[in-house]
């Protein structure tokens, strides 16, 4: 690659597969870009209105998902895993209370 491929949409690219996917996560950037490879087939309709219909995308993703998408995946599942913890553990307490009486 020379310098010149640099340019400002390059990193508007790169800072929507952040921003897409996510960034505390190392499956958010993977998502992201994912997202961003599939997104032009996926849109082949909408071929001439592409950076549009990246903008929006990127819009209702920073609205509704603003961890991004990967990371929200992630967060879901350990959400998840906790919750099933925190009722073992209270079905434990709950056994214990009734055993120990």
């Amino acid at each position: 690659m020379e310098p010149h491929n640099y340019g400002f949409a390059f990193i508007v690219n790169i800072l929507t597969v952040v921003i897409l996917g996510g960034r505390t996560t190392l499956l958010g950037p993977i998502m992201g870009a994912l997202i961003m490879a599939l997104l032009p087939e996926i849109a082949r309709p909408l071929a001439e209105n592409r950076q549009a219909v990246n903008g929006i995308i990127l819009i209702l993703v920073i609205t509704f998902l603003p961890n991004g998408v990967g990371d929200e995946i992630v967060f879901w599942f350990r959400r998840r895993k906790q919750a099933r913890h925190q009722a073992a553990a209270k079905k434990k307490e709950a056994r214990d209370a009734v055993t120990s009486s």
